[in-house]
Parts: structure tokens; C-alpha cells; sequence
């Protein structure tokens, strides 16, 4: 299990079939909202709404990195990414006014 500034948890599913090249992740944004996630070639998609459940009628589009489709799904994601950031283009400043 992974937890840090972008997500509320995070991990790979031990229930769902894993192969070469195709995996399930499930992730819990900050908001609490749970998703499970189909990870292959073509990127990340959206293929649930709760951990280890794989919805056929799921449709969502494939998004190349994990902070593009964060950035698509939670508010809170976007804040603390540029939270981030801001506090590290400060740093960056005061390093250079040194």
C-alpha cells in the first residue's frame, strides 16, 4: 500500500488477474473516492468504481502517466500538486537569493 500527497492509498490488486503486460490498480483519491484502474500499453484507464471491480460498461479514456489521470479526477490531487510546487520554486528563489 502506497500513501503520499497525491493519493490516499494505493496498490496493486491481488484479485484481479495480472499479466505481462496488463495489471489492476486500485487507488483511493484524497475526496475518498475509490477507483480501480487498468494499467497496459496504451496507459492508465479508469475500469471501476471500487477497489477490485472491473465494470465492462466502463468506457474511460487511457491517460499516459498517473498524474494526468489524478489531474482529471481530484481537486484535492491539483491543490497539492501545486502546493508542491509552489514550495519548491520558493526554495529555488531563497536558494538563489543566497
Amino acid at each position: 500500500m502506497m500513501s503520499c500527497f497525491a493519493v490516499a492509498n494505493m496498490f496493486v490488486s491481488k484479485n484481479l488477474p495480472c499479466a505481462v503486460d496488463m495489471a489492476y490498480i486500485n487507488v483511493e483519491i484524497k475526496e475518498g473516492t475509490r477507483y480501480c484502474l487498468e494499467l497496459t500499453d496504451a496507459g492508465l484507464r479508469v475500469v471501476g468504481f471500487a477497489f477490485d471491480q472491473v465494470d465492462p460498461g466502463c468506457r474511460s479514456q487511457y491517460h499516459e502517466t498517473i498524474y494526468s489521470l489524478l489531474d482529471s479526477l481530484s481537486p484535492a490531487y491539483r491543490e497539492a500538486f501545486g502546493n508542491a510546487l509552489l514550495r519548491r520554486l520558493e526554495a529555488l528563489n531563497r536558494d538563489n537569493q543566497s
